[in-house]
């Protein structure tokens, strides 16, 4: 070989040793599953994390590996915090997977449904999540399937360690004390023992599985956590309500009890009140018992009853009844026909709901009258018209584009609306609306009293052309002495102009006061300017002596 040859191996040799990815005699994709769980579940803070991710992997604290492959992984007591990586699925000759006593948690990964050869899986006491994954039914060989003390829910997959274990061997079950609602049938499953206490499992879980203890195996499931939902019931006098504590099993004995104390009679699944009144308020529970199970006694959460007045509704012309409670799950079905907790009325009577939810069924009546309103017009709701910041009195006449103010001086009520009458309308507080033809126009007010009863105040107002006197008899008796402005409402000049055009009178803001006494008989031209209106009015006036 030569010598080039030889160096290229020599220097391949040495970054092969010193390679800091390197992680020694076992495959690739073995060392990233194990670097996979170091990274997600904290492996810097691990209580002993000894070679993790520096010398060859069999070196690594908890991992025992036999040729090129990871075999077990024993971590238990040792602050793993997080999710359990996926990537641990890809370590198919895995037998041994123990992350016992952590902090671990999310749900299991589905993937570990490949481990094929694993004999122990070992999860107890850590804080998992969600429902135990089917798919790891297929985990034939396995012997420990420990998930106590997590905070796994719903249904147990019903062929979980099926397979017939080794010959000699036991298998354990572990699933106390967590919120499991269901443990299928393993009676077929020889030498198996299981620990199933502090869950939300009934009798008929129970039932099926006894002949475990009867083998000489451990079965252990008492006690259980309580049955069905805690929750508040609020019902009306006179209503009918039937609480439900039916759980399931072939010999159950049921107890009803009412703050404490045990109902005579009362040993039904289910309780029905009738007729109820003030008295039947009160905190209600169960306890049931098997003639089969003799051992395990199940309580049911408590359902506090709320008996509540319900007062006539009283409405106008349309209300809604809301017979909503707090379960997302209830039904609703009125009288009407109607399945949704709220119904709009329009007309008097009597309505009936009735509401199914798991714990309880409630039937209770609304009773829905016709009101009067509580506010009276021109007392309650009533307005002021104001035009020039003055308040007008009900017979002025208007002026045709004036500018006019509506205020609204009403005591009492809600949801003000303004009709012009001429199609204008308005929701402001205090609107200001020109009229731009003459002619009456009644003004409505409208609003609402509490219960939605709308009531209208209503004041007609008169909107006029503007009219200028065309003659002047200065002779003191009080008829047509001035040249009047009608309706005089805003601010106005005037100017005077004899019939060789010479300005004769002028006065910025016209007061009424223009007589002619200082002038000859004859006739006389005028300019009237009103502000704010853009109105400018001319024409003549004749000035008689």
């Amino acid at each position: 070989m030569n010598l080039n040859i030889k160096l290229f191996f020599l220097v391949l040799s040495i970054t092969i040793i010193n390679c800091p990815n390197n992680y020694g005699q076992v495959l690739e994709k073995d060392s990233l599953a194990l670097v996979a769980l170091y990274d997600s579940t904290g492996g810097e803070s691990w209580v002993a994390n000894t070679n993790w991710k520096q010398g060859p992997v069999n070196t690594w604290n908890g991992i025992t590996t036999v040729n090129d492959r990871v075999t077990e992984i024993s971590l238990p007591s040792n602050n793993l915090q997080g999710r359990i990586p996926s990537r641990l699925g890809e370590l198919d000759s895995l037998k041994d997977l123990e992350l016992n006593i952590n902090a671990l948690s999310g749900e299991i990964p589905i993937e570990l449904a490949d481990l094929s050869v694993l004999e122990v899986l070992n999860f107890f006491n850590n804080e998992l999540q969600g429902e135990v994954p089917k798919a790891l039914e297929s985990l034939s060989k396995l012997t420990l399937l420990a998930l106590g003390q997590n905070k796994l829910k719903g249904e147990l997959p019903s062929n979980l360690l099926s397979e017939p274990p080794f010959i000699g061997g036991d298998r354990i079950l572990s699933l106390s004390d967590n919120s499991l609602t269901s443990l299928p049938n393993l009676s077929m499953i020889e030498s198996l023992n299981v620990f199933a206490e502090n869950n939300f499992l009934t009798f008929e879980h129970i039932e099926p599985n006894l002949i475990i203890r009867d083998r000489g195996q451990v079965f252990t499931y008492t006690p259980q956590k309580p049955v069905h939902d805690s929750i508040d019931v609020s019902v009306g006098t006179n209503a009918r309500l039937v609480l439900n504590a039916l759980v399931g099993g072939s010999a159950n004995r049921y107890q009803w009890y009412k703050d404490g104390e045990m109902i005579l009679g009362a040993t039904s699944s289910t309780l029905t009140l009738n007729n109820i009144s003030s008295a039947d308020a009160g905190r209600y529970t169960t306890v049931i018992t098997s003639d089969i199970v003799t051992d395990l006694t199940l309580e049911r959460y408590p359902i506090k009853v709320n008996v509540l007045d319900r007062p006539v509704t009283a409405f106008c012309e349309r209300t809604t009844l809301d017979a909503t409670v707090e379960d997302p799950n209830a039904t609703y079905t009125w009288s009407t026909g109607a399945t949704i907790p709220l119904i709009e009325i329009t007309e008097p009577g009597t309505y009936s709901v009735t509401i199914e939810t798991a714990s309880s069924v409630v039937e209770e009546q609304y009773v829905a009258e016709l009101a009067l309103a509580d506010i009276v017009p021109g007392v309650d709701v009533i307005f002021q018209v104001r035009v020039n910041e003055q308040d007008l009195a009900p017979e002025q006449a208007l002026l045709v584009g004036g500018p006019v103010q509506f205020r609204n001086t009403s005591q009492a009520g809600n949801d003000f609306r303004w009709d012009f009458g001429d199609g204008g309308s308005s929701e402001q507080a205090n609107p200001i609306h020109s009229f731009q033809l003459p002619g009456r126009y009644v003004v409505g007010l409208s609003a609402q009293d509490d219960k939605g009863c709308d009531v209208v105040y209503q004041q007609e107002v008169q909107i006029q052309e503007l009219f200028v006197t065309n003659a002047i008899t200065p002779n003191g008796d009080g008829d047509n002495d001035r040249l009047y402005v009608e309706p005089f409402l805003y601010p106005a000049s005037l100017r005077v102009i004899n019939r060789w055009g010479q300005e004769v009178y002028y006065a910025e803001n016209y007061k009424d006061d223009f007589d002619g006494t200082s002038l000859q008989a004859g006739v006389y031209f005028y300019e009237l300017v009103i502000e704010g209106t853009r109105q400018k009015l001319t024409g003549n006036v004749s000035i008689v002596k």
